[in-house]
């Protein structure tokens, strides 16, 4: 062969290793764990697997090099799995089984426990849910599990990092009320305990967690942040029969309800029932006195911003709420017919940033809500309460005008 045939020839076999490269570059596969022979397809792969697991749910995931797999029954156990030329266990844990609630099929609609799994963006191993009846009270559904540097753990809500897999694994604070994969991030909401269980569930904590090197990393999340403000000081004139113009407006809430969202914590929205009111100077807040004049109806969504009164040192405050929060304490006093706005909990409750859905930080120095104080009563109390209106819609809730 002569020289520049040779050379030609170098050439093209350049060319060919450079494309090579930048297909295995894109692919993820350059560097691979490579072990035995190259992995079978994907047909084969979960036929063998499926021989391995007689009788179990499971499910394969497409990783770098091969498959990873999680299989799990219905008495608690889930195996992880792993097939880089052949299938291998490489580990074994628990998921929280609540038995009563799993034959309940009011709770959990007599369903099996099912795994899901999907690689996220930037990750080399899988991820799974387990899903099934992790709680008496329709609470906790899904428990995330994925590998680290360190081998299998699972995704605890509170402390929004990985905790180690096993037999006698604690997962009192690791049981989310749903998790699924969203444009290649995990989306988990978490049921905080702030109101029942049979409300809460419309308003979590909603999480997006992206894979950030070892460890899940918070992307964002559905978090209320409360930041001091302060309340109008004129007097607002009586919401009209017709649609309102843009501004402040006075009413009566007589009854707080809640549309359900399609997915929780979402889209779901606040039910207002308002009669027509003056606001301004101390209005009396428990008048138990039937509505006076025609009321009416408002949709606003969840996240519509409430300026909500407080105690703290200084006297009387006010701090931005969610409307959620509102509807919420309405609930948790009579199903939204009693207009109480009584938490049931300490305003300390919702201190810990990235672990309630309405976060109020300590350096506001809220004392206690400065609402009604009879919680738990019968008797029907109105609050006084200002919209405030742009565009034919409600933005701003000002409650507990004294």
């Amino acid at each position: 062969m002569s020289f520049r045939r040779r050379l030609a020839l170098a050439a093209a076999l350049s060319v060919i290793a450079m494309a090579a490269a930048a297909v295995f570059g894109l692919l993820g596969l350059w560097h691979l764990p490579w072990q035995g022979e190259a992995p079978a397809s994907q047909t084969t792969a979960r036929e063998e697997l499926a021989a391995r697991t007689p009788g179990l749910a499971y499910v394969i995931v497409v990783v770098p090099g091969g498959y990873e797999a999680a299989s799990c029954d219905q008495r608690g156990d889930i195996d992880f799995w792993s097939d880089f030329g052949s299938w291998r266990e490489v580990a074994k844990s628990k998921y929280p089984l609540d038995d009563d609630a799993l034959g309940d099929s009011a709770i959990c609609g007599g369903r099996d426990v099912t795994v899901r799994g999907a690689r996220l963006d930037d990750a080399e191993h899988a991820t799974f849910i387990v899903c099934g009846a992790f709680s008496g009270d329709g609470s906790g559904w899904d428990v995330v599990f994925t590998e680290g540097p360190d081998g299998w753990r699972y995704l605890t809500p509170d402390e929004g990092g990985l905790m180690p897999v096993g037999e006698n694994v604690d997962f009192s604070n690791s049981v989310f009320l749903s998790a699924r994969f969203l444009d290649g991030r995990l989306e988990t909401a978490t049921d905080t305990g702030v109101f029942n269980s049979a409300f809460s569930s419309e308003f979590p904590l909603v999480q997006y967690w992206r894979w950030e090197g070892t460890d899940f990393a918070l992307a964002s999340s559905t978090n209320f942040t409360a930041k001091a403000t302060a309340p109008p000081t004129s007097a607002a004139p009586k919401l009209p029969e017709v649609p309102p113009r843009d501004g402040r407006y006075g009413c009566a809430i007589r009854r707080i309800g809640v549309k359900p969202a399609s997915h929780w914590g979402l889209d779901a929205q606040v039910i207002l029932t308002v009669e027509p009111e003056v606001m301004g100077g101390r209005l009396p807040y428990d008048s138990t006195a039937g509505p006076s004049g025609p009321t009416q109806v408002f949709d606003v969504p969840g996240t519509t911003r409430v300026l909500y009164p407080v105690f703290t040192r200084r006297g009387i405050s006010y701090i931005t709420a969610p409307a959620w929060y509102v509807a919420g304490l309405a609930a948790s006093n009579g199903n939204g017919i009693n207009i109480e706005f009584v938490p049931a909990q300490s305003p300390t409750i919702f201190n810990a940033e990235y672990a309630t859905p309405w976060y109020i930080p300590s350096s506001l120095g809220v004392m206690g809500f400065a609402l009604d104080s009879t919680a738990f009563t019968a008797v029907a109390k109105p609050a006084s309460a200002e919209l405030t209106f742009r565009n034919g819609e409600i933005v701003q809730i000002t409650l507990g005008l004294y």
